[in-house]
């Protein structure tokens, strides 16, 4: 993880060669700079160019606690969801034909 300093402001690039991708994060504050959102659009088509693919975490307003309990819920309900589906499924192709 490398910090680029753009507009007083660091924000936190992640450039992985290996899967090909450049990860940045930026706060809400981040994303109030027009500086640097226009730095970051400069950037794009230089990453691009190394066949790099900028991805863009932004912060976002909510409850982090909160959302990352109910993504959890969910994909557990999910889960649930597809194991009972398995199990009937299972269960249709058991019965023997009379």
């Amino acid at each position: 993880m490398e910090a680029a300093t753009k507009g007083g402001d660091t924000i936190e690039i992640d450039v992985n060669t290996t899967r090909g991708i450049v990860s940045v994060w930026l706060t809400n504050e981040d994303q109030k700079n027009e500086a640097l959102e226009a730095w970051l659009k400069e950037q794009y088509p230089k990453w691009k160019e190394k066949k790099l693919q900028p991805v863009v975490y932004r912060s976002g307003k909510g409850d982090l606690r909160e959302s990352v309990l109910e993504l959890l819920k969910h994909n557990r309900m999910r889960i649930a969801q597809n194991e009972i589906a398995a199990e009937k499924a299972a269960k249709h192709s058991s019965v023997p034909e009379l």
